[in-house]
C-alpha cells in the first residue's frame, strides 16, 4: 500500500471523529499520519504504510470512543472497516473473513446481549469501506461490479462468528 493510499483511506475514517474535533484537529491528524507513513516506507518498518494505517485506524477507535461515549457499536463497524481494507489490499478472501469471524466471535462473547448487533455492523462495514475507498479513488485490484447480494456475503461468517462467541460464552458461563 501507498502512502498516498493510506493517507486517502484514514482520511476518510476521521468521519469517525465528532465534527468539531475534526475540524479542530483533522488537518493536522492526516500531516502526522502522512510523515508516519513516509517514514515507515523509507525505513521499512512496522510494515509499511499498511502497518501505520492498521495501528493509526486502532488509534482512531480508541479517540473516537472517548471523544464520542460510544464503544461496542464503533469498535464493530471499525472490526469490519479494517476486514475490508484488508480486502480491498487482497485478491484471496480467506484474510478478510478470518477478521471478520474472529472480531464478531470476540465481541459476541464479551457482550452477548449485542452479538447479533454487532455482526450486523461488523459485515456491513465492509462494503461500506469498498464505497468509502472508491470515493478516496483507492480502486480495488479485483473487479469493482458487485451485486448487493455479493456485498452482504461478509454477514455470513459475522452471523457464524457471533453464533460460534455465544456459544463460548454460554459454556464458560455454565461452568462446564
Amino acid at each position: 500500500m501507498t502512502p498516498a493510499r493510506a493517507v486517502r483511506l484514514y482520511r476518510a475514517a476521521l468521519w469517525l471523529l465528532p465534527r468539531g474535533f475534526r475540524h479542530r484537529f483533522g488537518a493536522e491528524l492526516v500531516e502526522v499520519f502522512g510523515d508516519r507513513c513516509r517514514d515507515a516506507v523509507l525505513t521499512r518498518s512496522r510494515g509499511g504504510a499498511r502497518g501505520e494505517l492498521a495501528h493509526a485506524l486502532a488509534d482512531l477507535v480508541r479517540t473516537a470512543a472517548a471523544e464520542r461515549h460510544v464503544g461496542l457499536a464503533i469498535v464493530a463497524a471499525l472490526i469490519g472497516g479494517f476486514a475490508g481494507l484488508v480486502d480491498l489490499d487482497s485478491q484471496e478472501v480467506q484474510a478478510s473473513v478470518l477478521v471478520v469471524g474472529a472480531g464478531a466471535f470476540a465481541l459476541a462473547a464479551v457482550r452477548p446481549a449485542c452479538a447479533w448487533r454487532s455482526a450486523l455492523l461488523v459485515g456491513i462495514a465492509i462494503p461500506v469501506t469498498h464505497l468509502v475507498a472508491r470515493a478516496a479513488g483507492a480502486a480495488p485490484p479485483w473487479a469493482t461490479s458487485t451485486t448487493p447480494l455479493e456485498a452482504c456475503l461478509a454477514l455470513i461468517p459475522a452471523g457464524l462468528g457471533a453464533m460460534f462467541g455465544l456459544g463460548v460464552r454460554g459454556l464458560l458461563g455454565s461452568g462446564a
